[in-house]
Parts: C-alpha cells; sequence; structure tokens
C-alpha cells in the first residue's frame, strides 16, 4: 500500500504546499461573511486542477472542450464541471458565477431551447452542431441531479432556475417513452435502445428522490419507488453488487465501480426519503454495497479501485466516482474507514494519473500505473476537483491525515 509520503513526493513535493492564498482566487459567500481558509492538500489540489481545467478547456461561451484542442463539447462533461464548482462554494468565490455560466449554455443542448425536452448528447463549443440523432437517460439525469446540488448552494435566484431546470429534466424522464415493459421495466441508457443499465437508471432514481426531499411531491417518491424495485430486482446481483445491464443478450454481470457507486447514493437518499418508515434499512443497504464493493474491486498492492472486474484499469471519473460515495456514506454514519479508502483511492488517482507540471489527469492508466493514456478528458478534471474538494473538508490538513 503506498503512503501519503510517495504520494506528496508524486506529486511534485514543495510545489503543492505552498500558501493557499497564492493559489486560491478571492473567496467569499454570498452572506458577505468571508469563509475560513481551507489548508487542506486537497484543497490544493483541487485549486490547481481548476487552473488547468480553465486554462486548457473553458471556452469563452461557459462551455468546456470535450478535451484540449478539441472543438466539440458533451452535455455530461459540462454537468460533471458545475458539479465540480457547487463542490467549491462557499470557499472559491467564483465558483457560483462559473457553474451559472455554464449551466446558461447547456440550454443549447436541448433542441427546443428548454429541458422539458431533455438535452442531446453534444454540440460545437459554441452551441452549433447539436448532435440531434440521440438523448441519453445517464446525460438527463446526472444532469438533473446536478442542478440540485448546485442549487443548495448559490443564490436564492439562481437556486430557483437550476431547481426547476432539473424538475423539467425529470419531466422529460417520466413522461418520455424511455422506460417501458421490456425486461420487467426500466430505463433504456438511450433513446436508441441498446440496453438497460444500472448507472441510467441508479441516476434517475437519484433524480426524483432529490425532487422529492425538495418539493415533497408524492409523484416523485413514486417514481423513485418503482426504479429502485426494478434495478434491484433485476440487476442486483448474488455477491452483494450490481450487474452492468440487462439486454436482449441477457444480464451483463461485469461489475463497474461507478455502478456501486451511484446505487450507494440512491440507497442514502431512499434512506433520508422514507426512514420513517424503513428506518435504518437503506443505509445497511448502503453499507452492505460498499462493503462488498472493496474485495471485488480494490488493489491490494497499490491500493484504490479499479474500473470494472474484468478490466484492472484505473480512471479519474469512474475510479473516483467510489470516493464521493464513501464520503457521503461516511456523512451519514461517521464511520472513519470509509473516509480512509476514499482517501486512498485518490491518492492512487494522483500518484498515477496526475501531471504534477500543471494539475491536470490523465483519462486511463493500468493498475500499476503503466500504458497511460495521453488523453485529458474534462470529465476527468472534473471528478478529480469535485472529489478533493469534498474530502478536503476531512482530510489533509497539516499535521493530518
Amino acid at each position: 500500500m503506498i503512503g501519503r509520503r510517495e504520494v506528496i513526493a508524486a506529486l511534485g513535493g514543495a510545489a503543492i504546499a505552498m500558501p493557499l492564498a497564492a493559489a486560491a482566487r478571492a473567496q467569499g459567500v454570498r452572506n458577505g461573511t468571508p469563509p475560513t481558509a481551507n489548508p487542506s492538500l486537497y484543497w490544493q489540489l483541487t485549486q490547481t486542477t481548476r487552473s488547468f481545467t480553465d486554462s486548457a478547456l473553458l471556452t469563452r461561451w461557459g462551455s468546456y472542450r470535450n478535451a484540449p484542442g478539441e472543438t466539440a463539447t458533451l452535455a455530461w462533461n459540462d454537468a460533471s464541471q458545475i458539479y465540480a464548482e457547487a463542490a467549491m462554494v462557499p470557499g472559491e468565490a467564483s465558483a457560483g458565477a462559473h457553474l451559472m455560466a455554464t449551466y446558461n449554455f447547456m440550454k443549447t443542448f436541448s433542441a427546443s431551447g428548454n429541458a422539458i425536452t431533455g438535452y442531446c448528447p453534444s454540440a460545437a463549443i459554441d452551441g452549433g452542431k447539436l448532435d440531434r440523432s440521440i438523448q441519453h437517460v445517464d446525460d438527463n439525469a446526472f444532469a438533473g441531479t446536478v442542478y440540485l446540488e448546485a442549487a443548495e448552494v448559490v443564490t436564492s435566484r439562481d437556486s430557483a432556475t437550476l431547481a426547476a431546470a432539473a424538475d423539467l429534466l425529470a419531466f422529460w424522464l417520466m413522461h418520455s417513452d424511455l422506460w417501458d415493459p421490456t425486461f420487467g421495466g426500466g430505463f433504456w441508457r438511450t433513446t436508441t435502445r441498446p440496453f438497460k443499465p444500472t448507472h441510467a437508471n441508479g441516476l434517475a432514481l437519484q433524480l426524483f428522490l432529490r425532487l422529492y426531499l425538495g418539493s415533497g411531491k408524492r409523484e416523485y417518491l413514486d417514481k423513485a419507488r418503482m426504479t429502485y424495485d426494478w434495478v434491484s430486482g433485476t440487476l442486483f446481483d448474488r455477491d452483494g453488487l450490481y450487474a452492468w445491464k440487462t439486454s436482449s443478450s441477457g444480464i451483463d454481470r461485469t461489475k463497474f465501480a461507478y455502478d456501486q457507486a451511484i446505487m450507494i447514493e440512491a440507497e442514502l437518499l431512499m434512506h433520508r426519503a422514507t426512514q420513517h418508515l424503513t428506518h435504518a434499512t437503506h443505509l445497511k443497504r448502503a453499507q452492505s454495497l460498499a462493503t462488498a464493493l472493496k474485495p471485488a474491486l480494490w488493489d491490494p498492492i497499490f491500493g484504490g479501485f479499479l474500473l470494472n472486474s474484468s478490466q484492472p484499469l484505473r480512471s479519474p471519473v469512474f475510479c473516483g466516482w467510489v470516493s464521493q460515495s464513501l464520503i457521503r456514506l461516511y456523512e451519514a454514519d461517521r464511520n472513519t474507514a470509509w473516509l480512509d479508502d476514499a482517501q486512498a483511492n485518490i491518492d492512487v488517482l494522483n500518484l498515477f494519473l496526475r501531471n504534477p507540471a500543471d494539475g491536470g489527469y490523465y483519462s486511463m492508466c493500468k493498475v500499476d500505473g503503466s500504458e497511460r493514456s495521453t488523453l485529458r478528458q474534462c470529465v476527468d478534471q472534473s471528478w478529480m476537483q469535485r472529489t478533493q474538494a469534498l474530502l478536503s473538508r476531512y482530510r489533509g490538513a497539516p499535521g493530518g491525515k
């Protein structure tokens, strides 16, 4: 298992221990009181990654390039960066404005200019060349979930705008024909109907639950329960983990790390929404899922989670997602073991996939760090920015873990 000293050395040693004031932009919060400076190592890494993203990927339209030099942007990329910015409020003064600029750009992903018709997956960085040929359940459900999280940290006017957009995306999901009786129910991943996966259904479940928790509307809880019953009844496997997908070929039982992460967070939301009836049932299920995940996808040599059960690969977004879910689980039950694993997972991603020269991340490597991709996608930066901002609340202070 790698140690913190090795990680710090790999990240450039003293270069990342610079004073926060030299790395951060001016800070402030919406109520006018300055936030406490965060001295965490992970907060400083968050700032350097954000700087890389701003310089290499952010456009003047508020969109983010898929990768440096590319002229396309993706709904999933831009939503991920909104998510990353939301995690930095209130510690980063410009984060709220950043995320709202990107939200305003994301309106162009809708063929109608309105979220009620759902988002298309890609466009040119200026909003032109919209791909109208397909729509993704996961893109739309994820964007709605991101908007609701961002709505919790921005000004009241912007909060209402984001919440309304999330509601419209949920309306599109609920009234599209992407849920049908094939395989007993469930959402297809896209409008081309290739398969019904855990992650798309889990993200839709999260969106419905967040909307229910915010509004108390029964229709959201009913839809959430229907989605939960289908995904847990169809894709939850005997090993205590979720299978990847079901299709005309049957169930593909490959286990992806981010599928489990999504469902851990879904269980935590189910706990919040239904604990008056179910008590700790869903919290215990989240804990059981996290417990089953480690022996299946944890690397015993370097530590950290692997992409899936058939490919020993590491990815900032798809492996890093697990750290977010474990931090959320720690916040629910205060078991520091989850936080330990979240931190170790981030540390090994930093060791193998971070470029210490500019703070950006490469998209993939093998378990031992070999055969590292040269591609640096927006989502890779977004998820490392986000997860380290979340971790900085608990870990990485000088003299601490």
